[in-house]
């Protein structure tokens, strides 16, 4: 009984933090909140929902030479995303671009790549209660 209250408790803190930093009245642009997002990473965690699910690709070839490689799902615990750098100054570190892949009023792929080489993750975010959040990170990387 007291660990479903502690839950309780702690579930309704975290919505009251997230809600804090979000408008309820109407969905968030999404240009906004990625500017934020992507340069303030006490913003990125409060909007991300952990643990974080990712998917990467493992480095394999069939047979015939073609690519076989399946996504392997996993998740980054909130631990691991708190030693993250925000996303703007792993782009800079890196040389990394980035483009809106896809948008729909409730979802946005952003691709984040290295242009002429393998280097390519996608941020998957979408839209919960008017807000933005990132769901998936997804590693295409070869």
């Amino acid at each position: 009984m007291v660990t479903k209250l502690l839950f309780a408790a702690l579930s309704l803190i975290s919505f009251v933090a997230f809600g804090a930093t979000c408008p309820a009245t109407k969905p968030e642009p999404f240009d906004t909140f990625f500017q934020r997002f992507s340069n303030d990473q006490g913003f990125a965690v409060q909007r991300t929902i952990l643990p974080l699910q990712m998917r990467t690709l493992e480095d394999r070839v069939d047979k015939n030479g073609k690519d076989a490689s399946p996504p392997v799902k996993s998740f980054v615990s909130k631990s691991e995303y708190l030693k993250w750098s925000t996303l703007s100054e792993h782009m800079k570190s890196n040389g990394l671009k980035s483009n809106i892949e896809s948008q729909t009023p409730k979802a946005v792929v952003v691709r984040v790549f290295l242009p002429e080489s393998d280097w390519l993750v996608l941020w998957h975010f979408k839209l919960q209660a008017s807000c933005w959040v990132l769901w998936r990170y997804e590693d295409l990387s070869l």
